[in-house]
């Protein structure tokens, strides 16, 4: 499977690895194949590839990140389904999914207060905190989210971006 948008996150020594299928070739009707994997090194073995994805939507732009405990989330944009003459419809919208040290990955979420979102970014601060910054397009804008106990932030709009 051709791949694109491929992002490694070491936790310990321990290599994890997400990213875009190509969705094979086909006119833009192919970009409905486009698919989130995510593999992982557990210490003696690769386990997955995993579909995190798993629809029939243009999945893209993912990212990864671990905090200080080595837990990870990753998030990609999904939702829009394309025609063979490149039309696309559907709500483009931010997945988002965790995996605690030691365990299986969690459920698939979405955010729904970002409308047209793209190139999301994660990064840890002090404190153990994931951020994401996103751009949403409808309103040319960067918006801002803090991962803290399990929850997300309110959504923050960068100012001046």
């Amino acid at each position: 499977m051709p791949i694109g948008d491929l992002k490694l996150e070491l936790v310990g020594s321990n290599p994890n690895l997400v990213w875009r299928s190509m969705g094979g070739s086909g006119g833009c009707t192919s970009f409905n194949n486009q698919e989130i994997y995510y593999y992982y090194f557990n210490g003696s073995n690769w386990i997955g590839p995993a579909n995190m994805s798993n629809n029939a939507t243009g999945s893209d732009s993912p990212d990864l990140i671990a905090d200080n405990n080595g837990n990870l989330t990753m998030v990609w944009g999904d939702g829009r389904v394309y025609d063979e003459n490149c039309v696309s419809t559907g709500t483009r919208k931010m997945m988002y999914g965790t995996k605690i040290a030691g365990s299986n990955c969690g459920a698939i979420n979405s955010f729904t207060d970002i409308q047209y979102p793209s190139s999301p970014k994660l990064a840890v601060t002090t404190g153990n905190k994931v951020n994401m910054v996103v751009f949403a397009g409808m309103e040319n804008a960067v918006k801002h989210f803090v991962l803290s106990g399990g929850n997300w932030s309110n959504v923050k709009t960068v100012t001046g971006s």
